[in-house]
Protein backbone atom coordinates (compact mmCIF):
# COMPACT_ATOMS: atom_id res chain seq x y z
CA UNK A 1 0.00 0.00 0.00
CA UNK A 2 0.96 3.40 -1.03
CA UNK A 3 0.44 6.59 0.86
CA UNK A 4 -1.68 7.58 -2.09
CA UNK A 5 -4.36 4.59 -1.61
CA UNK A 6 -4.01 5.07 2.26
CA UNK A 7 -5.22 8.31 1.82
CA UNK A 8 -7.80 7.80 -0.94
CA UNK A 9 -8.96 4.75 1.40
CA UNK A 10 -8.95 6.76 4.67
CA UNK A 11 -6.83 4.01 6.02
CA UNK A 12 -5.93 5.64 9.22
CA UNK A 13 -9.50 6.10 10.19
CA UNK A 14 -10.49 2.15 9.55
CA UNK A 15 -7.37 1.07 11.10
CA UNK A 16 -8.12 2.91 14.22
CA UNK A 17 -11.16 1.75 14.30
CA UNK A 18 -10.76 -2.03 13.50
CA UNK A 19 -12.27 -1.75 10.35
CA UNK A 20 -9.65 -3.35 8.03
CA UNK A 21 -9.75 -7.26 6.79
CA UNK A 22 -6.57 -9.05 8.10
CA UNK A 23 -4.96 -8.88 5.00
CA UNK A 24 -5.28 -5.10 4.07
CA UNK A 25 -4.45 -4.48 7.90
CA UNK A 26 -1.04 -6.14 7.55
CA UNK A 27 -0.99 -4.18 4.26
CA UNK A 28 -1.61 -0.76 5.75
CA UNK A 29 1.09 -1.84 8.78
CA UNK A 30 3.92 -2.38 6.20
CA UNK A 31 3.24 1.24 4.80
CA UNK A 32 2.98 3.33 7.96
CA UNK A 33 5.69 2.23 9.30
CA UNK A 34 7.72 3.50 7.04
CA UNK A 35 5.62 6.67 6.76
CA UNK A 36 6.48 9.83 8.39
CA UNK A 37 2.50 11.31 8.03
CA UNK A 38 1.18 8.30 8.47
CA UNK A 39 2.55 6.67 11.41
CA UNK A 40 2.09 10.01 13.32
CA UNK A 41 -1.76 9.74 11.98
CA UNK A 42 -2.01 6.92 13.68
CA UNK A 43 -0.14 7.37 17.19
CA UNK A 44 -2.50 10.32 17.42
CA UNK A 45 -5.81 8.67 16.67
CA UNK A 46 -4.94 6.04 18.87
CA UNK A 47 -3.51 8.39 21.75
CA UNK A 48 -7.04 10.16 21.55
CA UNK A 49 -8.70 7.17 21.50
CA UNK A 50 -7.33 6.25 24.48
CA UNK A 51 -7.63 9.23 26.93
CA UNK A 52 -11.44 9.06 25.29
CA UNK A 53 -12.03 6.26 27.14
CA UNK A 54 -10.45 7.46 30.29
CA UNK A 55 -13.02 10.27 30.40
CA UNK A 56 -15.96 9.08 33.36
CA UNK A 57 -19.06 8.67 31.53
CA UNK A 58 -22.32 11.01 33.14
CA UNK A 59 -24.61 9.57 35.28
CA UNK A 60 -27.99 9.91 33.89
CA UNK A 61 -30.40 12.30 36.06
CA UNK A 62 -33.60 11.53 36.95
CA UNK A 63 -36.85 13.85 35.42
CA UNK A 64 -38.60 15.32 38.06
CA UNK A 65 -42.11 14.15 38.89
CA UNK A 66 -44.72 16.95 39.00
CA UNK A 67 -46.83 16.87 42.22
CA UNK A 68 -50.28 15.61 41.67
CA UNK A 69 -53.06 18.42 42.68
CA UNK A 70 -55.93 16.94 43.70
CA UNK A 71 -59.24 19.62 44.36
CA UNK A 72 -60.66 19.50 47.82
CA UNK A 73 -64.15 21.48 49.17
CA UNK A 74 -63.40 24.36 51.03
CA UNK A 75 -63.33 23.20 54.84
CA UNK A 76 -63.83 24.91 58.12
CA UNK A 77 -61.62 27.00 59.62
CA UNK A 78 -60.23 25.00 62.18
CA UNK A 79 -60.31 22.15 60.33
CA UNK A 80 -57.92 24.02 57.91
CA UNK A 81 -55.62 24.52 61.28
CA UNK A 82 -55.52 21.01 61.98
CA UNK A 83 -54.94 19.99 58.37
CA UNK A 84 -51.77 22.42 58.88
CA UNK A 85 -50.28 21.02 62.18
CA UNK A 86 -51.04 17.50 60.49
CA UNK A 87 -48.80 18.71 57.46
CA UNK A 88 -45.93 20.29 59.53
CA UNK A 89 -46.08 16.96 61.81
CA UNK A 90 -45.61 15.30 58.47
CA UNK A 91 -42.87 17.63 57.26
CA UNK A 92 -40.61 16.81 59.98
CA UNK A 93 -41.09 12.97 59.06
CA UNK A 94 -40.21 13.53 55.67
CA UNK A 95 -37.43 15.68 56.35
CA UNK A 96 -36.13 13.15 59.24
CA UNK A 97 -36.52 10.37 56.75
CA UNK A 98 -36.28 11.06 53.09
CA UNK A 99 -34.61 13.97 52.98
CA UNK A 100 -31.27 12.23 54.13
CA UNK A 101 -31.62 9.45 51.30
CA UNK A 102 -31.76 12.34 48.93
CA UNK A 103 -28.89 14.22 49.52
CA UNK A 104 -26.66 10.89 50.23
CA UNK A 105 -23.99 10.26 48.31
CA UNK A 106 -24.07 9.51 44.50
CA UNK A 107 -22.26 6.69 43.04
CA UNK A 108 -19.33 7.29 42.22
CA UNK A 109 -19.35 6.79 38.20
CA UNK A 110 -16.64 3.68 37.13
CA UNK A 111 -13.85 5.26 35.25
CA UNK A 112 -11.85 2.68 33.08
CA UNK A 113 -8.57 3.81 31.85
CA UNK A 114 -6.00 2.75 30.05
CA UNK A 115 -3.34 0.36 30.83
CA UNK A 116 -0.37 3.09 31.14
CA UNK A 117 3.70 1.57 31.65
CA UNK A 118 6.16 3.68 31.38
CA UNK A 119 9.80 2.22 30.39
CA UNK A 120 12.59 4.28 30.10
CA UNK A 121 15.37 4.19 28.25
CA UNK A 122 17.50 1.84 30.16
CA UNK A 123 17.97 -1.73 30.13
CA UNK A 124 16.80 -3.90 33.08
CA UNK A 125 18.52 -6.93 34.30
CA UNK A 126 16.92 -9.95 35.31
CA UNK A 127 16.12 -9.31 39.18
CA UNK A 128 14.20 -5.87 38.12
CA UNK A 129 10.42 -6.08 37.96
CA UNK A 130 8.96 -6.60 34.80
CA UNK A 131 6.11 -3.49 33.15
CA UNK A 132 3.04 -5.37 33.46
CA UNK A 133 -0.02 -4.90 31.29
CA UNK A 134 -3.58 -6.33 31.11
CA UNK A 135 -3.96 -9.95 28.98
CA UNK A 136 -6.71 -9.36 26.33
CA UNK A 137 -6.98 -5.66 26.58
CA UNK A 138 -7.21 -3.29 23.47
CA UNK A 139 -6.25 -0.25 25.35
CA UNK A 140 -2.52 -1.15 26.71
CA UNK A 141 -0.22 1.86 26.67
CA UNK A 142 3.67 1.65 26.75
CA UNK A 143 5.24 4.96 26.87
CA UNK A 144 8.82 4.70 26.56
CA UNK A 145 11.31 7.47 27.56
CA UNK A 146 13.94 8.45 24.97
CA UNK A 147 17.70 8.72 26.68
CA UNK A 148 18.57 12.45 25.75
CA UNK A 149 22.14 11.29 24.78
CA UNK A 150 20.49 8.78 21.75
CA UNK A 151 21.62 10.51 18.76
CA UNK A 152 20.11 8.21 15.78
CA UNK A 153 18.43 8.68 12.54
CA UNK A 154 15.80 6.38 13.35
CA UNK A 155 14.44 3.77 16.04
CA UNK A 156 12.73 0.62 16.48
CA UNK A 157 10.54 -0.66 19.13
CA UNK A 158 10.01 -4.26 18.53
CA UNK A 159 7.61 -6.16 21.71
CA UNK A 160 8.42 -9.88 20.84
CA UNK A 161 7.37 -13.29 23.24
CA UNK A 162 10.30 -15.33 25.03
CA UNK A 163 9.28 -17.83 21.98
CA UNK A 164 10.56 -15.13 19.88
CA UNK A 165 7.07 -14.49 17.90
CA UNK A 166 7.14 -10.91 17.26
CA UNK A 167 3.91 -8.99 18.42
CA UNK A 168 4.56 -5.19 17.61
CA UNK A 169 7.15 -3.94 15.14
CA UNK A 170 7.56 0.02 14.78
CA UNK A 171 9.65 2.43 13.32
CA UNK A 172 9.63 6.36 13.53
CA UNK A 173 12.32 9.10 12.66
CA UNK A 174 14.30 11.02 15.48
CA UNK A 175 11.99 13.95 14.92
CA UNK A 176 8.68 11.68 15.22
CA UNK A 177 10.56 9.95 18.58
CA UNK A 178 11.36 13.34 19.97
CA UNK A 179 11.50 12.93 24.19
CA UNK A 180 8.64 10.03 24.42
CA UNK A 181 6.82 7.08 21.80
CA UNK A 182 3.81 6.14 23.10
CA UNK A 183 3.30 2.17 21.91
CA UNK A 184 -0.25 0.93 21.64
CA UNK A 185 -0.28 -2.93 21.51
CA UNK A 186 -3.17 -4.81 20.06
CA UNK A 187 -4.70 -7.66 22.23
CA UNK A 188 -1.90 -9.71 24.05
CA UNK A 189 -2.31 -12.81 25.66
CA UNK A 190 -0.86 -13.93 29.16
CA UNK A 191 2.64 -14.82 29.06
CA UNK A 192 6.40 -13.03 29.21
CA UNK A 193 7.54 -10.39 26.74
CA UNK A 194 10.58 -8.12 25.83
CA UNK A 195 10.39 -4.68 24.36
CA UNK A 196 13.90 -4.25 22.31
CA UNK A 197 14.75 -0.75 21.34
CA UNK A 198 16.92 -0.47 18.52
CA UNK A 199 18.39 2.99 16.72
CA UNK A 200 19.64 3.07 13.35
CA UNK A 201 21.97 5.17 11.70
CA UNK A 202 23.33 5.11 8.28
CA UNK A 203 21.99 1.80 7.89
CA UNK A 204 23.12 0.13 11.43
CA UNK A 205 21.10 -1.09 13.56
CA UNK A 206 22.37 -0.86 17.32
CA UNK A 207 20.51 -2.60 20.41
CA UNK A 208 19.66 1.10 22.99
CA UNK A 209 17.73 -1.28 25.79
CA UNK A 210 15.67 -4.61 26.87
CA UNK A 211 13.03 -4.79 29.12
CA UNK A 212 10.99 -7.17 30.83
CA UNK A 213 7.00 -6.88 30.08
CA UNK A 214 4.82 -9.40 31.50
CA UNK A 215 1.25 -9.33 30.33
CA UNK A 216 -1.22 -10.96 33.08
Amino acid sequence: MDHHEAEQSQAVARYILNEMGDDERDRFEEHYFDCRDCGADVLAGESMRANLRALPKPVPQPEPVPPMVIPFPPRPAWKRALDMAVAAMLAVVVTAFVIPRIQGPAPQPSMERASESFITGESRGPGAPPTTLRAGASDNLLIVIIKPEWQHQQYEFQLRRTDGKVDLTVSMTAEQAKDQVSLLPRSLPAGSYVLAIYGRTDGNRAVLATNAVRVQ
